[in-house]
């Protein structure tokens, strides 16, 4: 557990900070050309798909990084739940996400490593945590995919 934030976190939650911040902006500036409703749905999604679909899960062993993705999604919530409660979900990923990540290192004594999403999923050396990812952690990935998948069907489909 880091005591500080390093600086490419720093920056991912400045691209969340916008993300989330850029419907207000882009409907201020041209009201009449955009579809308010589907662009908060594409500023919540895309923290959840970052959660699930790539290692920003890793970050989140960082207690300050995930009080601000925390305060994050409160202002999203804040922001846009008059409109649409986007914000309830992208909670219960962040939360499902490290309930996920507590379980699994209560039953294999170590963190998990999440995989990268891409053409193949290959297993590979992680330097953070100076060991080589296994089965276990693809089992992880795809559990944590699996949650994000269903999190966004809910959405589009209700």
């Amino acid at each position: 557990m880091t005591m500080k934030v390093p600086k490419s976190s720093i920056l991912i939650l400045l691209f969340v900070s916008i993300l989330t911040i850029s419907p207000k902006i882009i409907i201020y500036l041209w009201p009449e050309r955009f579809n308010y409703s589907l662009l908060i749905f594409l500023a919540g999604m895309t923290p959840i798909l970052l959660t699930h679909m790539s290692s920003l899960g890793l970050r989140f062993k960082n207690y300050y990084f995930s009080g601000l993705w925390g305060l994050l999604i409160l202002i999203n919530g804040l922001m846009y739940n008059d409109v649409m409660d986007i914000w309830v979900l992208m909670l219960t990923s962040f939360l499902y996400y490290n309930a996920l990540r507590l379980i699994f290192r209560l039953v294999n004594k170590e963190e998990p490593i999440p995989l990268q999403l891409r053409y193949g999923m290959t297993l590979s050396f992680n330097r953070n945590m100076k060991r080589k990812e296994n089965k276990r952690d693809v089992l992880f990935s795809v559990l944590s995919f699996g949650f994000g998948l269903v999190i966004i069907m809910t959405k589009i489909l209700k």
